[in-house]
């Protein structure tokens, strides 16, 4: 029988990244010319500055916007609650993922 010494080493690994959680706002605005300066205006009022900002204007008359906010749920909630006295904004969505 052969005297086999072990060359066993433990294998050190990165520790998991935590998984990112995205906090996502979709906000549907009437398409009037004041709609997206308002919703830009009202973020700068409540300091907010969002990490990723989409608009699209689906065919019908109505603007579509779409924010991440990260890991900032504190500001995506206070952001809601205050677009909810807008006059024009249709429907506000909240998403985690």
């Amino acid at each position: 029988m052969l005297n086999v010494e072990s060359a066993y080493h433990a294998l050190e690994c990165a520790p998991p990244k935590p998984l990112q959680t995205r906090t996502l706002l979709t906000v549907c605005l009437e398409a009037g010319a004041c709609a997206l300066p308002r919703l830009v205006n009202l973020m700068a009022k409540l300091d907010i500055e969002p990490t990723w900002m989409q608009v699209e204007k689906p065919q019908d008359d109505h603007l579509e916007v779409t924010i991440e906010f990260g890991r900032d749920e504190e500001a995506m909630e206070r952001l809601s609650l205050r677009l909810q006295g807008l006059v024009t904004v249709r429907s506000v969505t909240t998403t985690r993922a």
